[in-house]
């Protein structure tokens, strides 16, 4: 390891988080860079590498790596290359490189709904005291993103309309006038939806990471 930017922030992993069963895990967000090939991951600065410690369907190198950094640092790394051949769900980089540059942005407790690493629930915000029940009628805006090293990539959404664009005929856009759709909650129809709107009330913000 070679610090290339001090870190601000001091941090510890807590063990129980990283067990094969827990309610809460570490969620990190995290740039990191092929040196060797100087290819940035995520490819959009918009974007971060999210990673949960622990999780037995990712490299535990990057575990062992981020607990050496403080929040904010960047460090220069040494890594075999076997050890980051195992990426069975392709959220980690796994390049044919051995020096790769990380740098931690954020460490977030995060809810693990299923206790197994299926499901990580971020409440942004929680809003109002209100909770929807099951058969409630929840007016909600939604976007699926693709989760992957390079980038949290939007594929669909409840904005989605689709435009006239000169030179590019029909497109896909998001409406951000869109008015709001109606989910019943408990009903299974939009499970992950449906996930996030239990646990907000009005004019919260959530977000549900889900493995394949």
């Amino acid at each position: 390891e070679k610090t290339l930017q001090p870190g601000h922030q001091g941090w510890a992993a807590k063990a129980a988080y990283l067990e094969a069963k827990s309610k809460k895990r570490h969620l990190v967000y995290l740039k990191i860079e092929n040196v060797e090939e100087k290819k940035a991951y995520p490819e959009h600065e918009d974007f971060q590498v999210t990673l949960a410690l622990g999780d037995p369907q990712c490299s535990p190198v990057w575990t062992a790596v981020v607990q050496l950094l403080e929040i904010g640092e960047r460090a220069r790394f040494t890594l075999s290359r076997k050890v980051l051949d195992f990426n069975p769900e392709g959220l980690a980089p796994d390049d044919y490189c051995s020096t790769w540059e990380v740098e931690l942005l954020r460490v977030l407790e995060v809810e693990d709904v299923m206790e197994d690493f299926q499901q990580l629930l971020e409440i942004e915000s929680s809003s109002g005291k209100e909770r929807a029940e099951d058969l409630d009628n929840v007016a909600v805006h939604w976007r699926v993103r693709r989760w992957m090293p390079e980038g949290t990539f939007c594929i669909a959404s409840s904005r989605e309309r689709i435009a006239i664009m000169p030179g590019y005929g029909l497109v896909p856009i998001e409406d951000q006038n869109a008015p709001p759709v109606s989910i019943s909650v408990g009903e299974g129809q939009q499970e992950a939806v449906e996930v996030i709107a239990s646990r907000v009330g009005p004019g919260g913000q959530g977000h549900l990471y889900l493995k394949s």
